[in-house]
């Protein structure tokens, strides 16, 4: 990136801005402000990463690569979150908005001096408010404008290319590693769960970036990496409490399995990570859910699940409040959860998961094929993120019982899926090019002698 670069972008963003100061009013005004203020430091340190001597070549290149995808994936998430709440469909995908804009109007009045309580009654005691605190405070701050969290969301997400492009840069280089960036950039549902105001934006980048440090942490074990991992963790839980505990589970198993050829470290690494996530449950982090933590919850969860809606899935032949009755269903779930909703359910409002479901499909091939050669690469690297996405993947293929849920759910999974679709789509790419390359020099050396017999 050159040191015009930021020229470029607020030349070519002023005017979009004045657009959606006048069309929405005070809300884009507050979007905008803080969209300036990110791209713009944003900006700024891309230009100083750029700057002759401060990194290598590849660095340099990834930097920019990295800064013009992030600046494409905002604009992107902007505009369709704009299209979303002006026409109205954010109520109709994001029916959840309203929770979380509610509960933070309570946590501002608490902040005000309004009210006597941060959280309704609902909530109280649960850990799962760190959504309603982040809005509350912005709704405080500078007043309730719904696109100024939504923009934030913008970000976060588009931030996502970052830690997706080194989980696959590490196993398949940096061609892997511009694949995943891309594909988490613009993959349709995880666009879209970036551009309204629920809390799934921050969840995927957390997710990534807890993944990220966990491979770290085996290959160059750090305390620097240990407090970011423990940070991100307890972020987490204050978000999805059951994804933080499935997340910090499966670092550890994963640091456990993948210490075969390192004992020794992967011991200590995995000692240090079950303490951080002990403590963090010591702390009041998912204790809530561990104390009601059993397959009768989880059967009574899906049957919840199903009754919302008309995409609900019937499967009322099984029973999961035993383990046999949980091993039994759990491939129907699985099948369910990775491939629904299936070509004949896309009716009514499942056809907007269309090219989601598409997507995923082609993508599906790729991500086992990435796997594998990861697996088979470093174990180290990509053991902790494919156990982590398994564990998740599990639990929701037991739990959920809409298929209109199973599409907002599945892209937690998708971005530590994606990384290795992109290392199994480069690979496949490289070994095409070289067949090619080696079917034209094949080609040249049986054209060769006849041109010199002829002449």
């Amino acid at each position: 990136m050159t040191p015009t670069m930021p020229w470029v972008v607020i030349a070519l963003a002023l005017p979009a801005a004045a657009v959606a100061v006048v069309v929405g009013g005070a809300g884009a005004a507050g979007a905008v402000l803080v969209v300036g203020g990110l791209v713009g430091g944003a900006s700024a340190l891309l230009v100083r990463a750029e700057s002759p001597g401060v990194a290598r070549r590849g660095s340099r290149d990834a930097t920019q690569f990295l800064g013009m995808l992030i600046i494409a994936a905002i604009v992107v998430r902007l505009v369709v979150a704009v299209a979303l709440r002006e026409s109205g469909m954010n109520a109709v995908v994001g029916g959840d908005e309203g929770t979380f804009e509610a509960n933070g109007k309570v946590f501002a009045a608490w902040l005000d001096g309004r009210l006597p309580f941060a959280f309704q009654d609902r909530f109280a005691g649960s850990t799962q408010v760190g959504y309603f605190v982040f809005l509350g405070v912005i709704f405080h701050a500078i007043g309730v404008l719904p696109y100024v969290p939504i923009l934030v969301n913008c970000v976060l997400g588009a931030l996502c290319a970052i830690p997706a492009y080194h989980l696959a840069a590490t196993v398949g280089g940096r061609s892997a590693g511009r694949v995943a960036a891309v594909f988490v950039s613009f993959f349709p549902s995880l666009i879209l769960w970036s551009c309204l105001m629920v809390r799934d934006a921050p969840t995927f980048l957390l997710v990534l970036v807890c993944a990220l440090v966990g491979e770290r942490l085996l290959r160059r074990p750090r305390l620097r990496q240990v407090i970011v991992l423990a940070l991100c963790l307890a972020v987490l839980a204050t978000l999805r409490t059951y994804i933080f505990l499935l997340l910090g589970g499966a670092i550890v198993l994963g640091f456990v399995v993948s210490g075969i050829r390192r004992p020794g470290r992967a011991f200590v690494v995995a000692s240090v990570s079950a303490l951080v996530m002990v403590l963090l449950v010591r702390a009041g982090l998912g204790f809530e859910l561990l104390s009601d933590l059993n397959l009768e919850r989880v059967d009574e969860q899906r049957r919840l699940n199903a009754l919302v809606g008309s995409s609900a899935i019937d499967v009322s032949g099984f029973d999961l409040s035993s383990p046999a009755g949980a091993l039994a269903y759990l491939p129907v779930g699985l099948a369910y959860f990775l491939f629904s909703p299936f070509p004949w359910q896309l009716g009514g409002r499942q056809i907007m998961a269309a090219p989601d479901m598409l997507l995923w499909y082609a993508a599906m091939p790729f991500v086992v094929i990435g796997a594998i050669a990861a697996l088979r690469r470093s174990r180290a690297v990509a053991t902790v993120p494919l156990i982590a996405a398994g564990a998740i993947t599990v639990l929701y293929a037991l739990v959920e019982g809409n298929v209109g849920i199973i599409v907002r759910h599945r892209a937690q999974v998708l971005v530590l899926l994606l990384p290795y679709a992109a290392v199994g789509f480069t690979r496949l790419r490289a070994a095409g090019a070289r067949r090619r390359k080696r079917e034209a020099a094949l080609v040249a050396r049986v054209r060769r002698p006849r041109r010199m017999g002829s002449a």
